[in-house]
């Protein structure tokens, strides 16, 4: 799953918002920060 479209589905913010947080570095992915909002990740095993 995308982690623009997770941290949507989860009441994150809107997708523009959400976009603009993670190219300013802003959210992490298993303790490494995300500049891009398309990477793709696994709900079940990554920590966000």
């Amino acid at each position: 799953m995308r982690l623009d479209k997770f941290l949507g589905a989860t009441g994150f913010g809107s997708r523009r918002d959400i976009k603009e947080i993670i190219k300013k570095g802003r959210v992490s992915v298993n303790g490494k920060a995300v500049f891009d909002p398309s990477v793709h990740i696994d709900p079940r095993a990554d920590e966000v």
